[in-house]
């Protein structure tokens, strides 16, 4: 009877066993469905906000599900080959390889919470900023990490069709040189950023270009131009710098200075805490600015479409009261003696679908005819390639910014290279193209003096353009 009792003791203790382990094991298939069901939902709320809340950002949002999809794939990865073990190096990896996700959380759903527009400087510029650092590095370990995973692949085939049997990890394994390869690269990556958002974003240069045209009247032989582009006041924290930047252009004496838009990030309210900085600038023959795709509202959610207009209005009345010239589709005549030149403004036109065609260059050229020479300040480089350079040879220089160069790159004199020529065919400097008539005509593209989204620069420094007229 004893006997008796203790095998049915024994099997209540396996029943209760195999049901504590299927119980375990339905807990950890629920985790994961758990997980799965939260990923879904975060990349739903994010695209949600970012499309409220930010309508010119709202067609990347797919891409969110892409990047989430290779941060719970590859950290599944990190944490079995190096952090196996619970321990306080597997935590801190673990905080650091997720704040990124956090900061991109934290911007665009609580833009849609509160309006980007009233937000502090310092929670709207680097906010977006860490969260692209932190991806950009993660990038370079994907990129490891995927080739290894090709690599094993094309091994695991070529090992299937040889007959020398499957390994269960056959299109898993990693191995070691990849993962350490990966990660010194993002601690480069980082090491690089993070040295572009303290101290190159700030380190100014002076380019000087010399635009030859037999168009140039004599009278205007050795005229200065500065051009500056892209400020993005909502980028700035402090007027230090920007001040530091108006010295570098007063000192250059320029007769003129052409400002080729996006002077703000979101709103024009960006723009008043730097307007007595803005005053300092002085040039003879006049300033002359253009809106560039920024300086329309578009990148927030408005309450209505009057106060979008109302920004607008604001953003020109902020032109006025710095005495600047906003050149909206029109021109002004400059002369000396009997000689004349213009300087036209056109709105944003831009080739890429993404952003509206405000520009006319008809009314903008409207009374030109008997000008020798023509300078169209055109914001968007695609406009120069898609419809000046085609149809406008009375056009003889265009000054265009909108590219940053990315704010990545290599520029030199004898190499240039930037992601940013994979979307622009002209993106930084001097361009020309000989017209039917012998003709020459430029294209200058200017790299910007501010930043927008990545708070620095890594190889493209910030600019300020000194173009000298010659006669040829």
């Amino acid at each position: 009877m004893l006997c008796g009792g203790v095998v049915h003791f024994e099997l209540l203790l396996s029943r209760i066993g195999v049901a504590t382990q299927s119980c375990f094991t339905k807990y950890k298939n629920m985790r994961k469905s758990y997980k799965i069901l939260l990923a879904v939902v975060i990349v739903f709320a994010i695209g949600v906000a970012g499309a409220i809340a930010l309508p010119k950002y709202a067609g990347r949002m797919p891409f969110l599900l892409v990047l989430l999809a290779l941060d719970l794939y590859y950290w599944k990865v990190l944490r079995t080959n190096l952090w196996p073990d619970k321990h306080t190096l597997h935590n801190l990896v673990s905080v650091l390889y997720w704040l990124p996700l956090a900061f991109l959380m934290l911007f665009v759903m609580g833009s849609g919470i509160w309006s980007i527009r009233f937000w502090p400087s310092v929670f709207k510029i680097y906010l977006p900023a860490l969260a692209l650092v932190g991806y950009v590095a993660k990038f370079n370990l994907y990129f490891f990490l995927i080739l290894a995973d090709i690599l094993a692949l094309i091994k695991g085939v070529v090992k299937i069709i040889s007959g020398k049997g499957r390994d269960k990890d056959l299109f898993f394994h990693r191995w070691k040189p990849f993962l350490i390869g990966g990660i010194s690269l993002s601690c480069l990556a980082f090491a690089l950023l993070f040295t572009g958002m303290v101290y190159w974003a700030y380190d100014f240069t002076v380019k000087t270009i010399t635009i030859e045209s037999s168009d140039v009247p004599a009278e205007f032989d050795g005229m200065r131009i500065v051009q500056v582009s892209d400020i993005h006041l909502g980028s700035w924290i402090t007027d230090r710098p920007l001040k530091r930047a108006i010295g570098m252009i007063n000192n250059l004496k320029p007769d003129a200075v052409l400002f080729t838009g996006d002077l703000v990030n979101f709103s024009t309210s960006e723009a008043y805490p730097f307007r007595d900085d803005m005053k300092l600038i002085t040039a003879p023959s006049g300033i002359y600015a253009i809106k560039g795709n920024h300086d329309y509202g578009d990148y927030v959610k408005w309450p209505s479409a009057k106060e979008k207009q109302a920004d607008n209005d604001s953003l020109a009345s902020f032109y006025r009261q710095l005495g600047w010239n906003l050149m909206n589709n029109r021109n002004v005549i400059l002369h000396r003696g009997n000689a004349s030149i213009a300087i036209a403004g056109v709105e944003n036109w831009s080739a890429n679908a993404r952003y509206r065609k405000h520009g006319d260059l008809t009314e903008a050229l409207k009374g030109t005819n008997s000008i020798p020479f023509i300078l169209l300040m055109s914001h968007d480089p695609t406009h120069w390639q898609s419809i000046v350079s085609q149809s406008y040879p009375q056009v003889d220089l265009t000054l265009s910014g909108h590219t940053h160069g990315m704010q990545l790159g290599i520029l030199t004199p004898s190499f240039r290279w930037s992601p940013v020529q994979y979307i622009y065919t002209y993106w930084a400097g001097l361009y020309s193209k000989k017209l039917n008539n012998g003709k020459d005509q430029f294209l200058y593209v200017n790299t910007g003096l501010g930043v927008i989204g990545f708070p620095g620069r890594v190889g493209i420094r910030p600019e300020i353009t000194l173009l000298i007229l010659k006669k040829k």
